[in-house]
């Protein structure tokens, strides 16, 4: 069997560096670029995508070249550690609108400035990160006022609720996109009799709140004898168009009574 090797690529806040190994560990290479910050003013610098796609080429053709001049081994396996807080958001293709901004960017403390109390106060309990610039809700909530056509309020409401699923701003969009959005679920993974009950407990749920909505959404799991996991996933892709989302009552919370039923109405009619 030909010899493998094994590669480590850190995109770090000074370079971007790779590594490659032979599977016992030793160090062939080493190669590294420095990372293409654009630097602005008052500290800010961000990262273009075609900037930090360039760096990347340039980074593997280099240490290909250097490769092929020791071994003719081939790599197999190719690990990536990116820089904490520093994220991309993408559109529905993937592709980039905006830059990625460095975590000590400054950009975003404004806004952050001006979330609700409550929120300021809980932020650091709920998700173990200080709000501030450096966190990625901050470079969002800047990205927000620049021109992201999304509701300011209802970002900053879902933060807390979002924030917990995600690792870096450019999960943001993914995760909380059928707040902004209308979604189109999969009617193989939907069930037009949990729906039909679900309709109800929402339309009943006073107050409107994630905690009324639990209490009645746990109601139609006992009544048809399912487990929750069993009955609240055809409510959740129903409402968020995916099996994986923000908390499911808090999520029926943000998008509305209205607009929550009209999206399990439509559902189960797919469903039927």
């Amino acid at each position: 069997m030909a010899a493998r090797l094994v590669a480590g690529m850190d995109l770090g806040s000074t370079s971007m560096k790779l590594l490659v190994c032979d599977e016992d560990g030793a160090e062939l290479l080493v190669e590294e670029v420095p990372t293409p910050w654009r630097a602005g003013p008052g500290g800010a610098a961000d990262l273009p995508a075609d900037c930090l796609v360039a760096a990347v080429g340039q980074l593997l053709a280099g240490a290909s070249r250097e490769l092929a001049a020791r071994t003719d081994a081939r790599v197999t396996a190719l690990a990536i550690a990116g820089m904490g807080e520093t994220g991309m958001v993408v559109d529905e293709g993937g592709t980039p609108v905006a830059p990625a901004f460095a975590w000590f960017d400054p950009r975003g403390a404004a806004q952050v400035a001006a979330f609700p109390a409550e929120v300021r106060a809980q932020f650091a309990g709920r998700t173990g990160l200080p709000l501030g610039p450096q966190a990625s809700v901050a470079k969002l909530a800047y990205l927000r006022e620049q021109g992201y056509d999304w509701d300011e309020a209802l970002v900053r409401r879902s933060v807390p609720v979002v924030q917990e699923k995600i690792a870096t701003l450019a999960e943001y969009p993914g995760f909380a996109g059928f707040l902004f959005q209308d979604v189109e679920p999969d009617p193989a993974l939907l069930d037009a009799r949990v729906l039909a009950e679900a309709e109800r407990a929402i339309e009943e749920a006073e107050p409107f709140t994630a905690d009324a909505i639990e209490q009645g959404l746990r109601s139609v799991a006992e009544r048809l004898e399912l487990k929750p996991r069993e009955a609240f996933q055809p409510i959740r892709v129903a409402v968020t168009g995916s099996k994986i989302s923000p908390g499911l009552f808090e999520s029926i919370e943000l998008l509305g009574r209205e607009q929550s039923l009209a999206r399990i109405r439509r559902a189960r009619e797919a469903s039927a």
